[in-house]
């Protein structure tokens, strides 16, 4: 990751991608949160969250299907005897 960003750094410099060397610092976090608050209010913290919970939710329910799924048939593959153990 850190040779992408340095890659990144020396195309930006060299190819004036970038308006200056300013624009690459990095802002701090609480500032970001703020210009957010004032720009969409609490709305903006929460916005986004549905499809990732969606997503999420998804997810979980694929893998604990599939898991049971394959845990049975693996075990009657297996017999009776080691499906126990």
């Amino acid at each position: 990751m850190f040779i992408l960003s340095m890659v990144f750094f020396y195309v930006c410099i060299t190819s004036h991608l970038c308006n200056s060397y300013e624009t690459m610092l990095i802002i701090p976090i609480s500032s970001g949160f703020g210009v957010l608050l004032k720009e969409q209010g609490m709305r903006g913290f929460f916005r986004g969250w549905v499809p990732t919970l969606l997503g999420y939710s998804a997810q979980g329910a694929c893998k604990f299907r599939f898991y049971e799924f394959f845990k049975k048939y693996y075990s009657d593959i297996a017999g009776p005897e080691y499906a126990a153990k």
